[in-house]
């Protein structure tokens, strides 16, 4: 018998492993982090300083594991430009943004950072944490302005 009869398993176990050492060296003990999810899956939701709330999420697509952070930067309000905002949202996924993304969850302007679990090693978890924490921060502050004077 093979020392892991299931690879997508012994995948997900060490996946679980590198997350919970990366909010640990990101100031977000574990434990405390671990969230309920609604299809069973390992998760984990933090609070950054500004207020943006990043949720964790280890799922399975194609049979294949994936991992899914997304930061929630900003509620929409209901007085905004949308044409405007959107635009400017694309604009920053083109232009400034790197390995994240701007998308909206009903009135939510979140990024995303999702990728296979294949070859996944704990410093690239680290960097996508630390990648979608900081600019969830940094945007939350410009786009807030940017929604008050719209």
């Amino acid at each position: 018998m093979a020392l892991f009869s299931n690879k997508q398993e012994a995948n997900l176990r060490s996946c679980i492993r590198m997350i919970e050492d990366a909010l640990q060296t990101l100031g977000h003990p574990p434990d405390e982090s671990r969230t309920e999810s609604t299809d069973d899956m390992p998760a984990w939701r933090v609070e950054s300083g500004v207020g943006a709330r990043i949720e964790v999420h280890l799922g399975v697509e194609d049979e294949k594991n994936v991992l899914r952070v997304t930061a929630t930067v900003a509620t929409v309000p209901a007085t905004a430009d949308e044409a405007r905002l959107y635009r400017k949202l694309l604009e920053l996924n083109a232009a400034e943004v790197k390995g994240v993304a701007f998308g909206l969850v009903g009135r939510e302007i979140v990024l995303v950072s999702e990728r296979t679990t294949i070859d996944l090693d704990p410093s690239e978890v680290e960097d996508i944490l630390r990648r979608t924490q900081s600019f969830a921060a940094h945007y939350a502050k410009i786009l807030v302005l940017d929604l008050a004077t719209a």
